[in-house]
């Protein structure tokens, strides 16, 4: 497990952080597998959600990696400094 090679716990909150994104490909490919019935378009709605949700705890889950890494705002500057 990565976050014990590195010993940094927070990798723990990526792999959560992902559980949306796959159970969004699943709805998707569920909706697909029945040839899009007008049944199933609730499924198109829950994807989005899904991904929606899936993306912003990634995001988290990527921010408090940098964070626990070092990484601070003020890396955001792109201008060097003087």
């Amino acid at each position: 497990d990565y976050a014990e090679a590195t010993d940094n716990p927070k990798w723990k909150g990526l792999t959560w952080g992902m559980l949306p994104l796959h159970a969004s490909g699943i709805a998707a490919c569920t909706y697909h597998f029945f040839y899009n019935p007008s049944s199933l378009q609730f499924l198109v709605s829950t994807q989005a959600g899904l991904t929606l949700l899936g993306n912003i705890t990634v995001a988290i889950a990527a921010f408090r990696i940098a964070l626990s890494n070092g990484w601070t705002i003020g890396d955001l500057n792109p201008f060097p400094r003087s």
